[in-house]
């Protein structure tokens, strides 16, 4: 939905949700705005039931993109995973990838992914074309991420939580995201609950 009065009232500018499975199991959209005309959406199967294996984290990579704010949207698509490379069995953890946008054209992804026997993978990109490919950036090491921005195309951050052996942490990139640095947060309890902390989404702008 989309407000135009400060969010007295609300219009509905959904783009269709497609066939592959999602709108049977549960839908849930993300979105990511870069300003008040352009938007990029992607549907995540919200819903998981064991007894229905065709309800299982459907990998979704479908993305759509509006310019004139909802009115119209236009199809494209998230860079598909080789799963033959991987034994043939992995399905995106997120189910969608996590978006950053400055402007219509330039803007960053990041996704987990599950590689199965309790692995998994991670994967940062960033398009300069509004979407329409990505480069991968696989010396960026970006792990249990839950948040991202960028002020502008050589400025940005991540918040993580906890993941293994690695506390919550704030990093922050220089260079468009190819290479990171990271600062420790003090955790405001014990250790032993390092699993249940976390950073949310850092807000720069």
């Amino acid at each position: 939905v989309r407000t135009e009065d400060g969010g007295r009232a609300w219009i509905d500018v959904s783009p269709p949700e497609l066939a592959y499975g999602v709108q049977d199991c549960g839908a849930q959209a993300t979105v990511r705005a870069a300003e008040a005309s352009t938007a990029w959406v992607g549907y995540i199967n919200a819903y998981y039931d064991p007894s229905d294996p065709s309800c299982f984290q459907v990998p979704v990579s479908d993305l759509w993109k509006t310019e004139d704010g909802g009115s119209t949207w236009r199809l494209g698509s998230f860079v598909q995973r080789n799963r033959d490379t991987i034994g043939g069995s992995a399905i995106d953890g997120s189910g969608f990838p996590l978006l950053e946008f400055v402007d219509r054209q330039y803007g960053w992804a990041w996704r987990a992914f599950f590689l199965g026997a309790s692995s998994s993978g991670n994967e940062f990109y960033q398009t300069i074309d509004g979407g329409q490919t990505w480069r991968l950036f696989p010396e960026a090491y970006l792990f249990g991420v839950t948040g991202m921005d960028f002020l502008d195309l050589k400025h940005g951050w991540v918040s993580t939580r906890h993941v293994f052996a690695y506390p919550p942490s704030l990093g922050q990139t220089h260079n468009g995201g190819s290479t990171w640095e990271f600062s420790e947060v003090r955790l405001p309890g014990d250790p032993a609950n390092f699993n249940k902390c976390g950073l949310r989404s850092p807000s720069m702008s």
